[in-house]
């Protein structure tokens, strides 16, 4: 069965922090207002940090240490507090606490496009919190928080990691790398690479600035302009085809990121660096 514990709205700022803490059940917190930022694992277990704007939420597994403190001046979220509890005599749980009842020790980031259509359920799970406690009530709840969690879901991408793995996370990370290194004619933005890690967009530049030591847009100019280098030097490709093939949608743009790192044009590159003969 589902058992629900607090239910409740919050306000965050310098004085007034999240955590730290650590609850033998799940959290669901919503960003309603703000920018929060949220430190999820031990500091000696390679934890992971995400911020959350408006409209973006963030499902706290069983036993996963966390703290926070509002971005902005002022933050406002609410919080679902619920455990899920073994079988009813045997019935199987529905979807999707049997999968939740799985989980220990990590988290699920969701992004905002669930927004506002899922802020108007949290209200009402709120008001149903508040009621005196009644079988049907019990399903009520229980029929809010379900469509709550499949709408989140559904709209948004999320991931799930253990919040002690620094190591898979940092595996995960390499092979987006890898699969940007490899479809650079594509013209990958930060966004496709934050797809690709199934995180939001912010939650995944704060992951790679921490790992790689630089902003995600830094290293993605980094590797189109090494590769563009790379061919003037050692092909005979045509300006706009090398433009093409590193995610360029024109030469102007190629010109320009090229003289911005190397002082040179493109073809006062390849004339400088071509090989002798």
């Amino acid at each position: 069965m589902i058992r629900f514990h607090l239910h409740g709205y919050g306000e965050f700022d310098d004085a007034r922090r999240i955590g730290p803490c650590a609850w033998p059940h799940f959290d669901l917190l919503f960003i309603h207002a703000g920018h929060v930022s949220i430190r999820l694992g031990g500091e000696q277990r390679g934890g992971e940090d995400i911020e959350l704007r408006d409209g973006e939420s963030v499902l706290i597994f069983p036993h996963t240490p966390f703290r926070g403190q509002s971005i902005a001046p002022s933050s406002r979220a609410s919080v679902q507090h619920f455990a899920i509890e073994g079988r009813d005599r045997g019935a199987e749980l529905r979807p999707p606490f049997d999968d939740l009842a799985k989980l220990r020790r990590g988290f699920r980031a969701y992004g905002a496009r669930a927004g506002r259509r899922v802020e108007g359920d949290i209200a009402r799970a709120m008001r149903l919190s508040s009621v005196a406690p009644s079988p049907l009530l019990q399903q009520m709840r229980e029929a809010t928080l379900t469509l709550i969690l499949a709408e989140l879901g559904d709209a948004t991408e999320s991931r799930e990691v253990d919040a002690g793995d620094a190591a898979g996370a940092a595996a995960n990370l390499d092979a987006v790398i890898a699969w940007a290194e490899q479809h650079l004619d594509r013209g990958p933005t930060v966004n496709d690479l934050a797809g690709r890690a199934g995180l939001s967009p912010s939650h995944f530049r704060a992951v790679f600035a921490r790992r790689v030591g630089r902003s995600a847009g830094a290293f993605l100019l980094d590797l189109r302009v090494r590769e563009a280098s790379r061919l003037l030097r050692e092909t005979r490709t045509s300006i706009k085809q090398i433009a093409r093939a590193v995610g360029y949608g024109d030469v102007a743009a190629l010109h320009h990121a090229l003289r911005r790192r190397t002082g040179l044009t493109p073809a006062a590159y390849r004339a400088r660096h071509a090989p002798a003969g």
